[in-house]
């Protein structure tokens, strides 16, 4: 990420699916003397095709699936890091099911996204397993959201509707 590049900069990424996470990075992020940039994943309801209530469901899945690694840029180290760790390791494929714009996608697609999401983990030094090397820190389950079961999914197709 270019903003990382700039000396004296916050740079750092969150979910709205780890909100306590989100809070403390825009406070950090306010508090910092100089320039900061937070690239947060905020699911779009036309434009993903979902359930509305499922937004948080979608914030937590994409970053537990290892679609959407969260990170802080560290300007002394000079390196990212990986020290938000979810509690679960999920499959691609829970969260591509959930959004109707994924409804074309083939077993082979969903391989390969699950091949990248595998890498990303693995750079993220998450063993395979599903757990976070003892150094990481984890989400206690409840305190976010994690372990929470999501309600139950209806059956009926969401309509994106005529935009405005």
């Amino acid at each position: 990420m270019m903003a990382a590049g700039h000396p004296h900069c916050y740079v750092a990424t969150a979910s709205v699916g780890y909100p306590i996470d989100l809070m403390n990075k825009v406070r950090k992020g306010l508090n910092f003397k100089g320039a900061s940039f937070l690239m947060i994943y905020t699911p779009c309801q036309k434009g993903f095709v979902y359930e509305t209530p499922r937004s948080i469901d979608l914030g937590r899945l994409v970053v537990e699936c290892g679609l959407y690694p969260i990170w802080e840029w560290n300007n002394e180290k000079r390196e990212y890091d990986y020290s938000f760790r979810p509690q679960n390791m999920r499959p691609v494929s829970e969260y591509l099911k959930l959004q109707g714009r994924f409804g074309h996608l083939h077993a082979e697609h969903i391989a390969t996204l699950q091949k990248f999401a595998n890498q990303q983990w693995q750079m993220m030094g998450v063993d395979a397993a599903g757990g976070a090397d003892p150094g990481g820190r984890r989400e206690e389950p409840g305190q976010h959201g994690v372990g929470r079961k999501p309600p139950p999914r209806s059956r009926k197709r969401v309509s994106s509707g005529s935009r405005r």
